[in-house]
């Protein structure tokens, strides 16, 4: 064998060792990033669909008892004037979650969320501190505040009803 032999046996038997080594090395740095991303990929998701959850519940319970409000009427022997409390109740609890939780949201729920969050704090800050206990007994006219305001708020109760599914039907076919 000539040393050109030799010294190309030497390479070649380098290199056979060496590359699947390397190779296997580069292939578990690969696995390993890849699962940490899948791991903060599904965390994250879990934490905005604990989120969804919970607004969708405060949504709803919002439209129901706004309904109630609205066919009960206010201020009857019936229970109109608790009916409209707990509609504005409901209002604030609402608001409260959306405060809390919009950094979380998707971009596509986001914008539909941002918009019933401004109209509240908009249309209905008076009407949450009129509603606040101890602050004063609230008049029809807060109540009548409170209708009118979640009239306003249904169209995108509804664009967030629509949103929260589309989110997450899309991650789940991912």
């Amino acid at each position: 064998m000539t040393t050109i032999n030799i010294i190309w046996t030497v390479i070649n038997s380098i290199l056979i060792i060496a590359i699947p080594v390397w190779a296997n090395n580069r292939l578990e740095k690969l696995k390993s990033s890849l699962s940490k991303g899948e791991f903060i990929h599904q965390t994250r998701f879990n934490r905005e669909f604990d989120i969804y959850q919970f607004l969708w519940k405060k949504l709803a319970t919002l439209i129901r008892k706004s309904e109630l409000l609205q066919y009960s009427g206010f201020f009857n022997s019936q229970g109109g004037d608790s009916r409209a409390q707990e509609s504005g109740k409901a209002l604030a609890e609402t608001f409260e979650v959306l405060d809390n939780n919009i950094p979380f949201f998707s971009p596509t729920v986001y914008e539909p969320a941002k918009k019933i969050l401004d109209l509240i704090n908009k249309e209905t800050s008076s009407i949450r501190l009129a509603l606040s206990p101890g602050f004063r007994d609230p008049k029809p006219e807060d109540f009548e505040k409170v209708k009118e305001a979640i009239a306003e708020i249904r169209p995108y109760v509804e664009e967030v009803k629509m949103a929260i599914r589309k989110r997450i039907y899309d991650e789940v076919e991912k």
